[in-house]
């Protein structure tokens, strides 16, 4: 915003111009006084155009300041208390401002055309002071009466205006909500001080969110008491994580936190800010709860079985949650009623295809599943087409299989899958891309992508209220981690519950009907047993990562791929996979694989079984051109060829083992001192030697005899 200074008090008519232009109503004020100079009812004044500046006519030869009558073009915001001068800064937003004495003490905005007029409303400090004020209409529908520049105030200081440009005030429930913050945060300032700053922070910010206030703003807020207290650490920072609780639905602190750290009027003032009841009981009729719109804050509740426990909006509360978010809208009285009259239910639970409350034979559950917005709508679907083809290498099997499980999540998305396909290709193939395109069809708040390492966590919470879950960066690896992912697999794919470990509330079950897609860059990328039928494995010929290979098997779909989506696509693939017949998919059980899946898939087998880099050990085995080596000598073979591998001599000895060579120990003594070796048959010796140290270890001599 341009900054402009008023100049001085013979700009009257100018300045009153200025506010005229506007659309607000300027009016003659006595010099140094804060009354009009029109007589009575001057509330009640209602001239328009020239009439406005007619007023103003006699200013050069009669002192006289210039004021608004507010409330129903404008409105201003009048900062009474050092407190709320100092804060308005931050909370606020910008705007057309008014100065005395180089401080701050009005905000002035225009009235968006569809707010009729704003009512006063005075914010009043525990002490009985004002704090800050929204000068509108009085009770009786009368505009009230702003001084503004260049006017002189009763102390004799010169009003100034800096800015000139308004911001328009568009929702008054949104404009109300940013003063009372001013003032909340006024109330808050004197108390922000000593060792519990951070507590107090976190209920600040629980209180603040649980009443609506929007995380961004509640940032503010505490950003803002922060520096004007002088408390160098980042409460910002800190509350980022009751923030995250909060949209998780897990318990966070609030009132009763506050109420630690807050003089008992200071916070019943806050409290009272926040209106009495403001929703009749006898409007709020819960046999309409399967037709309301999930929408944040929204004041319905229902009874759960567990003990003191609800939900609003699917979110799991305590009753002391519930009594703080609504304490603005019912007495404890109508609090009673409304829980008697709400449905009882089991808890929460995941069913795609039902309602909010959904059913489970005679149980009634809280529904957290939420349909998708993709509208399927008939159209051309050949770059999809191309995509799924160039993914599979044209292999019509994988092809139907592909499509018939993507087309099965839409089609019969509360129905368990218990194997998954997973996508080997490198960079660049689209495997990640077709992913999201499922996960955007079933829904973005039912779709997550994780990566391999996460599926090793303790906390399982971001599978919940997931029908459909990528996991990225699968790699084979002959470790305890490896292991660890097929077994966390198996699991999840197979198993009807799902144990959900969240942080700070206990563990629970929901149902399991998760459908997984696992993605790789590599031609091992899990753990398979033999016989196993819960991986479905599609290999592309881009597996190598060959770029030109890449590149000529994506040119004919991948420029103006998300574009195409973005406009329309996925309607149609939506439409297109619909239509596909899935009487015959096998969810129990992977189907049968084409002769070259198989094949691979014996791949991935073997190396299962067998120990990480034995392929490299053998290459380092294969040249070598000895009949015996030390395991020092074959240890740095190995780290000359693979010099990134982080190898030891108490690994290699048990690969090499593996790959059929044998080995002896013993001691040797040479120059005088004696050393444990290892040696190594690595060419056509006789395998008889091997058992006699001596013996090899005079050949593995003869054979070095520059080395000794």
């Amino acid at each position: 915003m341009k900054t402009i200074v008023s100049k001085n008090y013979k700009d009257v008519n100018e300045e009153a111009a200025f506010y005229a232009d506007l659309g607000w109503f300027p009016t003659p004020g006595k010099i140094r006084e804060k009354i009009p100079l029109k007589g009575r009812g001057w509330n009640k004044i209602n001239l328009t155009g020239p009439a406005i500046l007619e007023q103003f006519k006699d200013a050069k030869s009669t002192p006289m300041n210039v004021g608004l009558l507010v409330g129903r073009d404008c409105v201003d915001v009048d900062l009474d208390s050092p407190g709320s001068r100092r804060l308005a800064r931050y909370l606020l937003p910008d705007s057309i401002k008014l100065q005395k004495e180089n401080k701050v003490t009005h905000y002035l905005y225009s009235l968006d055309s569809t707010i009729e007029s704003i009512k006063s409303k005075q914010y009043l400090l525990p002490s009985g002071e004002v704090s800050v004020e929204i000068r509108g209409v009085d009770g009786n529908g009368n505009y009230q009466y702003t001084m503004v520049s260049p006017s002189i105030h009763p102390s004799g200081a010169r009003i100034e205006r800096i800015g000139d440009k308004p911001t328009v005030v568009l929702k008054e429930e949104a404009f109300e909500a940013r003063v009372r913050l001013v003032a909340i945060c006024d109330v808050l300032l004197s108390h922000w001080v000593g060792g519990g700053r951070h507590n107090m922070a976190m209920g600040v910010a629980g209180f603040l969110l649980k009443r609506g206030y929007e995380p961004e703003l509640v940032n503010k807020a505490i950003e803002a008491l922060c520096e004007e207290s002088g408390d160098d650490e980042s409460r910002a920072r800190q509350v980022k994580d009751t923030i995250r609780k909060f949209e998780r639905g897990d318990a966070i602190s609030g009132e009763q936190t506050l109420k630690e750290h807050l003089p008992e009027d200071s916070l019943a003032r806050i409290k009272s800010w926040f209106g009495s009841k403001t929703v009749n009981l006898e409007d709020f009729n819960l046999d309409d709860i399967q037709e309301l719109p999930v929408v944040h804050q929204y004041p319905y509740l229902c009874y759960l079985a567990e003990p003191d426990a609800y939900t609003t909006n699917g979110l799991l509360m305590r009753r002391t949650q519930v009594t703080d978010l609504y304490s603005g809208l019912f007495n404890a009285k109508e609090m009673r009623t409304l829980i008697n009259q709400c449905p009882k239910l089991m808890g929460m639970a995941y069913k795609p295809s039902q309602g909010l409350i959904a059913s489970q034979g005679p149980q009634q559950y809280w529904n957290i599943w939420r349909p998708t917005d993709i509208v399927p709508k008939k159209g051309d679907v050949k770059l999809f087409l191309t995509h799924i083809n160039s993914l599979c290498d044209g292999d019509e099997q994988a092809i139907d299989t592909l499509m018939s499980f993507m087309a099965h999540a839409i089609q019969k998305p509360a129905e368990k899958v218990r194997w998954m396909p997973v996508l080997i290709g490198g960079q660049g193939t689209g495997k990640t891309t077709m992913v999201d395109i499922l996960g955007r069809l079933v829904g973005a708040s039912n779709y997550a992508s994780i990566s391999a390492q996460d599926m090793l966590g303790d906390w399982t919470g971001d599978l919940e209220g997931k029908l459909v879950v990528g996991i990225e960066e699968m790699r084979i690896s002959r470790s305890s981690a490896s292991t660890a992912l097929a077994t966390a697999l198996k699991e999840k794919i197979t198993n009807n519950t799902l144990n959900i470990k969240k942080k700070y509330i206990s563990d629970y079950s929901i149902d399991n009907i998760i459908r997984f897609v696992g993605l790789s860059n590599y031609r091992s990328p899990i753990e398979i047993e033999h016989s196993d039928r819960r991986y479905y494995v599609i290999t592309s010929l881009t597996t190598d990562g060959d770029t030109k290979v890449i590149s000529e098997a994506t040119k004919s779909w991948l420029p103006g791929y998300h574009n195409w989506l973005n406009s329309g696509g996925y309607s149609h693939i939506m439409y297109y996979l619909m239509k596909i017949d899935v009487s015959r998919f096998t969810p129990n059980a992977a189907p049968e694989m084409s002769l070259e899946m198989i094949q691979h898939k014996m791949e991935i087998q073997e190396q299962t079984s067998s120990p990480e880099y034995a392929d490299e050990v053998q290459s380092v085995i294969t040249s070598i051109d000895k009949n015996i080596v030390t395991s020092v000598e074959l240890l740095e073979a190995f780290s000359e060829q693979f010099p990134k591998v982080n190898m030891s001599a108490k690994r290699l000895i048990p690969i090499a083992r593996y790959l059929g060579v044998k080995y002896v120990r013993g001691v040797a003594r040479e120059c005088g001192y004696t050393k444990r070796i290892t040696l190594l048959l690595c060419g056509n010796t006789d395998a008889q030697v091997v058992t006699n140290f001596t013996d090899l270890y005079k050949s593995y001599k003869n054979d070095n005899l520059d080395n000794f």
